[in-house]
């Protein structure tokens, strides 16, 4: 029997016919299921296929890394999701368009894309631990970002010249399409970041954090863009480590509550919600 004849006679059975039929019910299904799932890389959750802007709301933006998309946390608990739960019963949505792993150069790539969906009114940006983050490299960095040890030196991924280039290029297409700008600086690490690493290596990525941060709201203030810092929010806090992921890096579901907090309360008093 040849396969064609083989899929034809299958296709006869009532069985086959239901699969065929019932894979949207299926998917819904699967949908429903993996809200009570933890992992959460893009792609690999439901939710990324279901969190769009919506043409009948104001969309919100979030561009971002791990840290908007909600890094080992049930995606209810990213701080876009819940900056929606405060704006369900209004005219606005927010979208996570968080992505682990981004630089905002990586962001850049992506914009495009991004704010021709939904006819974006506002996008919150929020990017620098990966631009920020010491690697190994061959190439030179100034003597105040560059860690060395043994021969070996360690440079942010993205330098601070291109850091802010990138930025800058950024904040100049959302400004061309009339998107209205909130900048967010880098959330606050643990002492004890990163991992595996001595002491004097944790002291200096967090002094290269700042510095990057500074960089972040630099810009915003000489392009007169609406600045947030979630460095000092964190900084504040009775214990930073009560707001952080055991791997010291990413804020848990109590530090993401308190970015949507923050940026909720920013939004409404800056006049950015009605």
């Amino acid at each position: 029997m040849s396969r064609f004849k083989r899929f034809k006679s299958l296709a006869s059975y009532p069985f086959f016919v239901f699969l065929i039929f019932s894979r949207n019910v299926v998917y819904k299904a699967l949908i429903r299921a993996s809200h009570f799932l933890n992992f959460n890389y893009p792609g690999l959750r439901f939710e990324t296929r279901i969190n769009k802007p919506d043409k009948d709301k104001i969309n919100i933006l979030c561009l971002g890394d791990s840290v908007t998309f909600g890094w080992n946390l049930k995606f209810k608990y990213s701080y876009p999701q819940l900056l929606n739960e405060r704006l369900k019963h209004s005219k606005y949505k927010a979208v996570n368009l968080g992505v682990g792993g981004s630089s905002v150069k990586d962001a850049l790539s992506r914009a495009k894309r991004d704010i021709t969906r939904g006819k974006p009114y506002l996008a919150i940006v929020n990017f620098g631990l990966n631009d920020g983050m010491l690697a190994r490299t061959k190439e030179n960095c100034s003597t105040a970002l560059r860690y060395s040890y043994k021969s070996r030196d360690y440079c942010p991924k993205i330098s601070l010249k291109d850091f802010e280039r990138y930025y800058l290029e950024l904040i100049k297409l959302l400004d061309e399409n009339k998107i209205n700008i909130l900048i967010a600086g880098i959330s606050q690490v643990s002492l004890d970041y990163p991992q595996g690493k001595g002491d004097d290596f944790k002291k200096k990525q967090r002094q290269v954090y700042k510095i990057y941060n500074d960089k972040i709201k630099e810009i915003s203030r000489i392009n007169d863009v609406l600045y947030i810092g979630l460095w000092d929010l964190f900084e504040d806090a009775p214990s930073l480590n009560y707001f952080l992921d055991n791997d010291g890096i990413h804020p848990n579901k109590k530090g993401s509550q308190l970015i949507s907090e923050k940026i909720y309360d920013f939004l409404k008093n800056n006049g950015l919600l009605d």
